[in-house]
Parts: C-alpha cells; structure tokens; sequence
C-alpha cells in the first residue's frame, strides 16, 4: 500500500479534534485521524481562533502522524500533496491582520488531486467541481451513498469506530435527546415527528419517576421557543429533575461521554455525529418510521410517530430493563455502521486514490 501525502483544511480549532464542530467538520478531523493511524502523512492546515495563528492541540493529546499548520505556511509553489482535501469554495483566513481569500483552484499548485468533502444530499456541490471534474483535477466525496452520483463522485466512508462498546449495563441508564432543532420555529406547520418528540418526552419523564432513568439534552435551546412552550414540550422539559442540557456545538468527548452511558439515543435522520457516534458508543439510535432520509437498515427503526404514548413509554422502557433485547438492538446497530469501522474507511478511500490515480 503506498503511503499518501494528504493536506486537509480544518478550519479552526484550539481543542484539536475534541472541538465543538459541526457535522462536516467532525467528518474531517475523523477522515486525519484515520488516514494518520493508517500511516499516511497527514497535514492539517487551519487556524486558531484568531486566524492568525496555526490550530491548536489546546488540553488534548496531539494524534501521532498529524501535523498542524497555518495557511501562511502552504507553499504554493511547490506541489509537495499527493491530496488536498478541501471543504469549501473560497478558504477566509487572517495574516497580520488583514482578511485573506484563497480560491480552491489555487490548491491545484499545491497537490497532484483535490477533494471536496460534501454532504450534499441529491449531489450537488462546489462549483468548481462542476466546472473542474471533466478534467479529473476536483472530485466529490461523501460520507456514504449520496442519492446521486456524478461523474468524480466518490464514497469515503465517515470513519467512526475502532473497537465495540464496552456492556456496563450498570452504568448505563441514560437516554440522549440528539435531535438539536426539533422544535424550532421556523416551521410554518407542526409535523409529525413534533408530536413524536412529545412522546418521547412524556415517556423519559415517566422513566424518570418509575426507573430514575437520567436524560443528556445535546441541544435544549429550541425548548425556550414559541412551538415548544405552545405544545407543552417545554413544560416537560422543565419539569425533569435528572437531565443534564447543553446548548449549541459541544466537544466531542461530551458527546461520546453521553452516549457511553446511555441505552438509547433519539435521534431525526441525517445528524451526522450523533447518528454515527451513538451506535458505536453502545447508544440504540431510535428512528421513527415515517420520517424519510434514514441511512439506516429498515430493522433498526422501530418507532412509529403513530404510535400510542402507552406504546412509546413501554418500548423506551424495555431497553432498561431487558438487558438481553438493549444488547440484542445495540449489536444490530454495530451491524448497521460496520462499514464505518476505520479499516472499511481505509479501503473506501484507497478505493477512492486509485479512481483517481494516487496509488500508481
């Protein structure tokens, strides 16, 4: 296998790859990560939170193989990349205190390829990948099958987990509100998976008060709105005793944390992080069935909105006190994201080198 050298824009960060991230951005430092593990040499180029310095490793422990440094520091004279991964069109970064624009085709002088990491859902893109793909310069890549491929599109899987999840049936007793945007406003109408939140809500505080079940809320700050004061969420909300909430983007080891003491996590399709993070943390995500864009096997939804609050309170409740069935839909959730392992998301980015001619 031929080692690769691999720049990768990251943005910035002064928590290395613990830093409270998005969902594309998470997908990046994992995609280091793996690629350093697997001995490719990895730069990573960003910032730190003035922009005027490199990223930084902050109270973490630097990941062996990776090499942080600033946009000042690319040399764009010098094709010294095997890859250069890319995330966005224009990359705003600060030098002396001026604002800089760099232009993605510029990276062209710097590596022999380069990638876009997108999560586009029906596989649209950057334009330059558009304009630039027939040339077989700019490629597209994903996290797993987008609904759409073009011609340069490619599959990285997002690489999520090395080793299973540790049973500690004793300690987990928790479920974990992922679902960070359910009760916005602004949404015209109120959906179906609104009332499935309540119902979900309803049957944690009832697991509170009948098995002390505790609850992590990834993002509480939607409770606070119109629709959820309107439908009582809030109320519920308010009322429960062992939760412990958070508000907008937390650090991963948070995340993990939650999810390692937890038996379930509620999760809306297509939250990245916490769909892929819980499963492979021990945490049953639980997906309603009549809520599309699930990446999910069909096996491992098996809540329905139109389900009875009766009904949404015994399945929840079953997963803390069946140990044989919480072990039995947490295997199967193993089973779903075994292509998310870091050895498959290897093999789908050497895949992805020979497509595009790095591994001659």
């Amino acid at each position: 296998m031929k080692k690769l050298s691999v720049l990768c824009f990251i943005g910035g960060t002064e928590d290395g790859f613990d830093n409270g991230a998005g969902s594309e951005q998470r997908y990046l430092f994992a995609l280091a990560e793996m690629l350093a593990y697997y001995g490719h040499e990895v730069t990573c180029v960003g910032n730190s939170h003035n922009g005027e310095e490199r990223p930084k490793w902050g109270d973490t422990t630097p990941i062996p193989g990776i090499k942080f440094i600033h946009m000042r520091e690319v040399d764009f004279l010098n094709r010294a990349y095997d890859l250069a991964i890319v995330s966005e069109n224009i990359i705003h970064w600060r030098c002396d205190g001026q604002p800089i624009q760099t232009p993605c085709p510029l990276f062209e002088y710097v590596a022999k390829k380069v990638a876009h990491p997108l999560f586009g859902w029906a596989g649209t893109g950057l334009d330059c990948v558009t304009e630039r793909t027939a040339d077989n310069t700019h490629f597209v890549f994903q996290p797993f099958e987008p609904l759409v491929m073009r011609q340069g599109d490619a599959v990285i899987n997002y690489p999520v987990w090395k080793d299973a999840p540790a049973d500690n049936l004793e300690g987990r007793d928790t479920l974990v509100w992922s679902c960070k945007d359910v009760y916005h406003d602004d949404w015209k109408e109120d959906h179906n998976f609104h009332y499935g939140g309540l119902k979900i809500l309803k049957a944690l505080k009832r697991l509170e008060t009948e098995h002390s079940i505790r609850s992590v809320f990834i993002n509480s700050e939607k409770f606070n709105g119109k629709r959820a004061t309107r439908m009582g969420a809030k109320a519920i909300f308010d009322s429960l005793e062992k939760k412990e909430a958070h508000t907008g983007l937390i650090r991963k080891s948070v995340l993990d944390a939650a999810f390692k003491r937890a038996r379930v996590s509620t999760i809306v399709q297509g939250y990245f992080s916490s769909a892929f993070s819980a499963p492979a943390a021990g945490a049953v995500p639980l997906y309603f069935n009549d809520h599309g864009g699930t990446i999910w096997h069909p096996d491992q939804i098996i809540m329905s909105m139109w389900d009875s609050e009766e009904v949404f309170y015994r399945k929840l409740e079953r997963f803390f006190i069946d140990d044989s069935y919480y072990l039995e839909r947490r295997d199967k959730g193993l089973e779903v994201i075994k292509k998310f392992h870091f050895a498959e998301s290897h093999k789908s980015f050497l895949r992805f080198a020979e497509k595009v001619g790095l591994n001659a």
